[in-house]
């Protein structure tokens, strides 16, 4: 109803003798005398994605819009292109801590030489939600250890986003110089 109405307005469809269904919807019945005055005028803010997953919803936003403004150009697909991720054009980066499992959280304690038994359940997502008295309850270990766990997982962490960042960086600085914008 609403597009009916809103349609009506632009374009091709002025000319004609359109009736618009005014008590179909509150905002035609609100717009009523918009609808009548010939010097009415019509703002439309249309709003596309720029994801590849939304291009349907976008290209019927954008049909629509041109209805309206009465455009003789029909809105015209081009060829389909392959949407390649940034995380796909990035090299292999180091895992952070809160993406280990429990056997990689195992090999991390192992290679920094920290003794401490470590409960099946617990993975790096659960352990970095860990405070250190947390850890010291949940692997019965000494202020000290868990302490130097908590740092050591922190400071490792802080190492990989570091290393994530600059690779996305590189990969967007690429992309750039590759289309010509740098």
């Amino acid at each position: 109803t609403r597009t009916r109405a809103l349609a009506s307005m632009g374009g091709k469809n002025k000319k004609k003798n359109v009736i618009i269904p005014y008590r179909s919807s509150n905002l035609t019945r609100l717009l009523r005398e918009s609808f009548e005055r010939d010097s009415a005028r019509l703002c439309v803010i249309a709003t596309v994605a720029p994801n590849a997953t939304d291009t349907e919803h976008s290209m019927e936003t954008l049909r629509f819009v041109s209805q309206l403004v009465g455009s003789e150009k029909k809105i015209q697909e081009g060829p389909p292109r392959e949407v390649v991720s940034i995380v796909a054009e990035m090299k292999k980066v180091e895992v952070a801590p809160k993406a280990y499992s429990h056997e990689q959280l195992c090999a991390f304690l192992k290679k920094k030489k920290i003794n401490a038994a470590l409960p099946k359940r617990i993975d790096g997502k659960a352990l970095m939600k860990m405070s250190s008295a947390q850890i010291r309850s949940h692997m019965k270990i000494s202020e000290s250890l868990s302490d130097i766990i908590f740092n050591a997982l922190r400071k490792e962490n802080d190492r990989v986003t570091k290393l994530q960042r600059a690779e996305r960086l590189r990969v967007s600085q690429a992309r750039k110089a590759g289309s010509g914008h740098a």
